[in-house]
């Protein structure tokens, strides 16, 4: 929380805002009624995903991901020692088996 509040105002507000709206292109927003004659009328619900929504979805992603990736902390990653040595190399230390005389 404390990394949280060192951030900018701004940084703060999209983190927020971002994935609020993302989530947001799920809901319904919107129903056209298509009339088809003596067919009958058509109601289809439009969601944020329709239209202009796939690119407003696309760069909020992308700009949270971005936000995320410039505030968080870098670890480094170190190499984890193997789990159990091949079959065909000797193994050492106390899992290896005494020589018979």
């Amino acid at each position: 929380m404390a990394k949280f509040k060192s951030l900018s105002r701004g940084t703060q507000i999209v983190l927020v805002t971002g994935p609020l709206l993302f989530f947001s292109l799920f809901l319904t927003w919107q129903n056209v009624a298509v009339n088809y004659g003596r067919a009958g009328v058509a109601r289809l619900p439009l969601d944020g995903w329709d239209a202009w929504g796939l690119l407003l979805g696309l760069l909020v992603l992308s700009t949270s991901v971005r936000f995320v990736r410039t505030t968080s902390v870098r670890v480094e990653r170190t190499r984890s020692p193997s789990r159990r040595p091949h079959a065909s190399q000797p193994s050492s230390g106390s899992l290896a088996t005494p020589a018979r005389p």
